[in-house]
C-alpha cells in the first residue's frame, strides 16, 4: 500500500530556497527576496553546485519569485499561485 501526502503551499509559505550539493550533502539557504543564483561551487567540497546549463532557469526561477511574492501579499491579487508538493510513503 503506498499513502501520499499532498500539500499546497502559497508563495508568502516559501521561507528559504536550499540548494544542496550533489556530492558532499551540504546545503545553502537562502531567503527568496535575496535569492540570485550565479555559478555556485559547494563551499565545503568545491564541487559545481548549479551546472551552466541550469543557470538561466534558476534565474528565471528566482525572478518569478521575487515578482510573484510581493503580489501574493497583495489585497486585490488576481493570481493565486500555489505549489504543490506530493509525498509518497511506503
Amino acid at each position: 500500500m503506498t499513502i501520499i501526502n499532498r500539500i499546497c503551499v502559497e508563495l508568502r509559505d516559501i521561507l528559504a530556497v536550499r540548494l544542496q550539493c550533489k556530492n558532499c550533502q551540504s546545503a545553502i539557504s537562502y531567503l527568496p527576496k535575496d535569492w540570485k543564483p550565479t555559478a555556485l561551487r559547494c563551499p565545503n567540497c568545491d564541487a559545481i553546485m548549479i551546472e551552466p546549463s541550469e543557470l538561466r532557469a534558476l534565474e528565471l526561477l528566482a525572478e518569478g519569485l521575487r515578482t510573484l511574492m510581493p503580489a501574493d501579499d497583495a489585497a486585490e491579487k488576481k493570481l493565486r499561485f500555489e505549489v504543490r508538493l506530493e509525498f509518497e510513503q511506503r
